[in-house]
């Protein structure tokens, strides 16, 4: 992709971007490291709310999600809860 390529690429995006009001999407994670025989899998949701809401969540093998909300965030950790603000 050449630079007008990509500015043209970016401004379809960024129009995107400002009628996008939400986004759902479940995914997997692979997390390779050198020093572990195998990758590390993980499953989970994405969840985003124009303007301000995004909750990630991992399903699989553990619970965990963050949620970042206004200016807080929030944190659950196998139904251990906390709230920093950022």
């Amino acid at each position: 992709m050449n630079s007008a390529e990509a500015d043209a690429l970016k401004s379809v995006v960024k129009q995107q971007a400002k009628t996008t009001k939400t986004i759902t999407s479940a995914f997997t994670q692979y997390k390779h490291m050198d020093f572990l025989s195998n990758d590390i899998i993980t499953k989970g949701n994405l969840h985003f709310k124009a303007p301000n809401l995004v909750k990630w969540s991992y399903t699989d093998p553990f619970v965990y999600s963050v949620i970042f909300k206004d200016n807080k965030l929030y944190i659950n950790d196998e139904g251990k809860k906390k709230v920093i603000l950022t």
